[in-house]
């Protein structure tokens, strides 16, 4: 029993402590690339909904106007988004909550989506979705292109 609680209590950490590697911010993919592998993912209403329940870490900030999200800064920010399978909608900012909604995802000819908050400002879209990274495509918009990685669920 000696030699078994130990070998326990390390599986257990190891399996605890695990973590998703952050994708490098040279290794996202552009604007372009995201959509053609959104579209070649297929991605429907149920996939996508079910995908977005977890916790997502915003990695890069590409405005017409300036980055705002960069990783080499040792002052960045950390946003995560947080969707739960209920509804809910948490946006975080360096841990603490800064946002709170119930979000509902909208389909917009066949293959775009867009998350809507039953609050103002935080409707996201369109969404271009390639594995485990989203790209809050804003640039259409004059907003910001914003990438996200999911990090848990």
């Amino acid at each position: 029993m000696k030699t078994v609680l130990p070998c326990l209590l390390l599986l257990f950490s190891v399996v605890g402590c695990q973590s998703v590697e952050l994708i490098p911010v040279e290794e996202l993919q552009d604007a372009e690339t995201m959509w053609d592998c959104h579209v070649a993912s297929a991605w429907d209403h149920a996939k996508v909904s079910s995908l977005l329940v977890g916790t997502w870490q915003g990695r890069y900030q590409d405005c017409p106007w300036g980055d705002l999200l960069q990783e080499s800064s040792e002052d960045i920010t950390v946003v995560n988004l947080i969707f739960t399978s209920d509804g809910a909608f948490v946006v975080e900012e360096d841990g603490s909550e800064i946002f709170s909604a119930e979000w509902v995802l909208e389909v917009v000819q066949g293959n775009s989506f867009y998350l809507l908050t039953d609050k103002p400002g935080w409707d996201l879209g369109p969404l271009y979705i390639c594995d485990r990274v989203i790209l809050d495509h804003g640039t259409p918009f004059d907003g910001c292109d914003t990438y996200y990685q999911k990090i848990s669920n």
